[in-house]
């Protein structure tokens, strides 16, 4: 879990959890996304539970990881920075001591388990590998142990040795330099585009200034929201006509597939009756929140 001062400092550099994205090995975010975040254009994101949870469990698989390697390991309070002060690293753990030089821990809990090998292996998601070797070039060190919690079909714990690799280490470097460059002279990185997620964050200017959009841009919108209707239009008959072929049944085979109907009961909260029943009561638990709404017209002639 990072400090507050980590997380401030972060902001100065590239850290390694930023590596798989500007390697284009991330499947949350963009090398373009992290561009907008750290040139101040997106509000900030509020941690995930996902990463709330990773954190609170941190302690347990370093612990896991001290007990597997029969050595201490101990959590540094500080950010490594290597050989240029955009290089910045916060690590996990260390094996024996807080020092450079010395075997990293990488505490990793993840439910996706492409990429992750047998325990013991050294085969690790390509965007693990690039962060681990990013942290070792950082911190000066060899060997860089992968403590990871998977939840597939239960919990299970595996250990994975990471071996120092030079040249994949430099290609990091020389990639993570080219994107700060980026930063510094505020210009976006190429080959890359904003998520719509983090789209959606980016800080509106209120001034009532106007921009000029790429008449393209427009269309392109245009087109695949007009793509994206009659997809769905195609899917509504389809899932139609399967059901009117079952004939009431609720199981049914065809081309090789099995298809079942199942009923499945749910529950919801009724918000509106109990507003109506209880507005005292409701009006305590009431959030005001709101959304950016983007809307395209026809220009009209003047």
């Amino acid at each position: 879990m990072l400090t507050k001062r980590q997380q401030a400092q972060r902001q100065r550099g590239v850290g390694s959890s930023d590596v798989p994205v500007i390697l284009g090995l991330s499947r949350w975010k963009s090398a373009y996304d992290l561009w907008l975040e750290r040139t101040a254009r997106v509000d900030c994101a509020a941690p995930t539970e996902a990463m709330n949870l990773g954190n609170a469990i941190e302690p347990l698989l370093l612990k896991l990881a001290a007990e597997r390697l029969r050595q201490r390991v101990v959590r540094p309070n500080h950010t490594f920075v290597g050989g240029k002060p955009h290089h910045r690293a916060n690590i996990d753990g260390m094996v024996g001591m807080a020092k450079r030089g010395y075997p990293i821990v990488e505490a990793k809990s993840t439910g996706y388990t492409d990429g992750w090998g047998a325990d013991g292996t050294e085969e690790v998601p390509s965007g693990v590998r690039a962060q681990v070797m990013y942290q070792l070039a950082i911190a000066s060190s060899t060997t860089a142990h992968v403590a990871c919690l998977r939840a597939d079909r239960g919990l299970s714990f595996t250990l994975h040795p990471i071996a120092y690799d030079e040249s994949f280490a430099a290609y990091i470097l020389d990639q993570v330099d080219k994107w700060w460059e980026c930063v510094v002279s505020d210009v976006a990185p190429p080959n890359s585009g904003a998520s719509l997620e983090c789209a959606k964050r980016l800080r509106v200017n209120d001034s009532g200034d106007h921009s000029e959009i790429d008449a393209a841009v427009v269309q392109n919108d245009l087109e695949a929201r007009a793509a994206l209707v009659a997809a769905q239009d195609r899917a509504d008959s389809a899932r139609a006509a399967l059901l009117v072929a079952m004939r009431g049944n609720r199981r049914g085979s065809g081309g090789g597939y099995a298809v079942s109907l199942t009923t499945v009961a749910t529950e919801r909260f009724d918000a509106a009756n109990f507003k109506q029943n209880h507005p005292d009561i409701a009006a305590q638990y009431t959030v005001q929140s709101g959304y950016k709404r983007l809307t395209i017209r026809k220009e009209t002639a003047t």
